[in-house]
């Protein structure tokens, strides 16, 4: 998510190749950055997906790639382009999200 995704997903590959990167994107990010080579998943959701219901796409998809012990972070190092009402808004959405989470959630394989 976010205005400055590709910047940090080759960051990541450049300095934690063991770090899994998954680009979300909806309408309103499409076309804003291209999605970089290091993506090693990508999800594309209708540009008048809810902020809340993207949350949890990006949470389900960190999940399905974490494995017991693991850490998930929401880092909001990216713009999230306004689609949040607030730091507030975007923290509890992250929350409300790993709240939700069930077991066939977790380490399955990606799509």
């Amino acid at each position: 998510l976010g205005r400055d995704a590709a910047q940090i997903a080759e960051s990541l590959a450049r300095h934690a190749p063991e770090v899994p990167v998954v680009i979300v994107e909806t309408g309103d990010d499409a076309g804003v950055s291209a999605v970089p080579q290091s993506a090693t998943h990508r999800v594309v959701l209708p540009a008048d997906t809810d902020s809340d219901a993207v949350m949890g796409v990006v949470v389900r998809e960190a999940a399905a790639l974490a494995a017991a012990g693991d850490s998930v972070v929401l880092a909001p190092a990216a713009a999230s382009l306004d689609m949040f009402d607030s730091y507030g808004h975007r923290g509890r959405s992250f929350a409300d999200a790993v709240g939700s989470l069930d077991e066939s959630d977790i380490s399955r394989t990606l799509r």
